[in-house]
């Protein structure tokens, strides 16, 4: 993150000296396609008083005591800081600088798990496929997914083309799985806040 100050032709010219302390909550960086919270502090002026335009956001949000930064663009993003003094007028203060990069994916679970043995009566309850992702509040709500067993040595595929939900098909097959089976959730695709479609790694579960 870099810092700059210096005077800007503004509706208003003034000198102004001010410190400005800016960083994103919770996040190593600013990602591309979500609300990034930010922390943005001015000596000398009230939160309220602080304006933040970005050239290369879809969105400044303004929360109780943070923005939310939405970039649309890969690499760096400005935010100029800005000194509201009336309705119609503001004061330049300085830009932060910001590296923009693409959100981490996620990872797949079933009943919390990723691979390891499953109670057939646990499994059966489970909605389906489900993403998460750390550090990082972002939905990545499954798209599709094929369920792959074995049976009585045949080896079985069952899809959903719409969700990451257990089709009826689906369940029937899990209720007929003799013990020790393993069952396999792969081609799980899924769609980020970014719009961007992705196929993230499967899951093995051994069902006892």
């Amino acid at each position: 993150m870099q810092v700059c100050f210096g005077q800007s032709n503004g509706i208003i010219k003034e000198s102004i000296t001010s410190t400005i302390s800016c960083s994103p909550d919770s996040l190593s960086y600013i990602y591309r396609g979500i609300p990034n919270e930010v922390s943005i502090s001015v000596s000398g002026i009230t939160f309220e008083n602080i304006i933040v335009h970005c050239s290369k956001c879809d969105e400044i949000i303004r929360y109780k005591d943070k923005f939310g930064v939405w970039p649309i663009t890969f690499g760096n993003i400005t935010l100029d800081i800005y000194k509201k003094v009336n309705e119609t007028d503001s004061i330049y203060i300085g830009a932060i600088r910001y590296k923009v990069k693409e959100i981490p994916g996620p990872y797949a679970m079933v009943g919390g798990q990723k691979k390891g043995n499953i109670d057939k009566t646990k499994l059966l309850v489970q909605w389906g496929v489900i993403t998460i992702i750390d550090k990082v509040c972002a939905k990545f709500p499954v798209l599709s997914f094929d369920f792959e067993y074995d049976i009585n040595g045949e080896y079985r595929t069952i899809t959903n083309p719409s969700s990451g939900q257990f089709t009826s098909e689906m369940v029937e097959a899990i209720k007929q799985l003799p013990p020790s089976s393993r069952v396999y959730f792969s081609n799980i695709k899924v769609k980020g806040p970014d719009q961007t479609i992705r196929y993230i790694t499967g899951i093995s579960l051994k069902v006892m």
